[in-house]
């Protein structure tokens, strides 16, 4: 990093956390820094690496800063936490979007034995009843009419969806946070992402832990009742927290 860009952040790091004449001082102590290491031969790249990134500098001046105790030193304070509507919004936007083998089995015309064989790995989404009774009520009874129903067959292509459906609906949102950076598709459209407390990046695992973990095997052995927490624990939180932001130590953010 240049020594420009690396005191431009810096600067912003810690713009309005101290006061101007201390924010100049630390600025002229670290231009001075780099100066004294181009005396030394090394690049401006060399030096900034030496001294770790400003977000990370930032944080430490801080920590140490006297006057400044009231002052936040993570990811709480420098991104605006989502809105509870906007996570709602996205959550139900998840739950449909990890639905769509379930639909694609209901379309090709599934045998029922397999839309029931996937009913209780998918007891998680609230979502599921809808296609439940789509699926299963193919009969309805009229005064004077019998009605035969012959079961359709199974076919290769039921047999992909069906594994595609352990897929979508045990690692959809896994797995969306990992190829998203830190997003599901919900997320990504109503602007959020997650990031964790200590300011350092999610981790495949965290993701894991926090959508899988977190979510759907809660949801499935609490019967969504974890939902049904997590939903007034956000109502009366500050930044909005759910069981599994507490798990993993994660907040939910605008994403600017």
């Amino acid at each position: 990093m240049k020594k420009s860009e690396f005191l431009r952040e810096l600067r912003i790091s810690l713009e309005g956390r101290i006061g101007d004449d201390e924010l100049e001082s630390i600025l002229m102590d670290y231009d001075e820094i780099f100066e004294t290491g181009k005396d030394d031969n090394k690049t401006e790249d060399e030096i900034s690496d030496m001294i770790g990134s400003p977000a990370l500098v930032a944080r430490n001046i801080l920590d140490e800063w006297p006057e400044n105790t009231g002052a936040k030193t993570d990811n709480e304070s420098e991104y605006p936490t989502a809105p509870l509507g906007k996570r709602v919004v996205a959550f139900v936007i998840d739950c449909i979007l990890s639905l769509i083998p379930l639909v694609l089995l209901l379309f090709f015309r599934a045998p029922r034995i397999l839309l029931l064989s996937v009913l209780p790995i998918m007891l998680y989404n609230p979502i599921v009843p809808v296609f439940i009774v789509m699926g299963l009520s193919d009969i309805r009874s009229q005064p004077g009419v019998i009605y035969t129903y012959a079961e359709p067959g199974m076919n290769i292509i039921h047999i992909v969806l069906i594994l595609l459906s352990f897929v979508f609906l045990w690692l959809y949102g896994s797995l969306s946070m990992v190829m998203l950076k830190d997003r599901t598709i919900g997320m990504r459209l109503m602007n959020i992402k997650v990031i964790k407390r200590d300011g350092s990046n999610m981790r495949p695992l965290d993701a894991f832990i926090r959508q899988f973990a977190g979510k759907v095997l809660l949801a499935g052995l609490t019967w969504n009742i974890s939902y049904i927490v997590s939903f007034f624990w956000a109502v009366f939180s500050n930044t909005h927290d759910t069981i599994h932001d507490k798990l993993t130590r994660t907040l939910v953010v605008e994403d600017l």
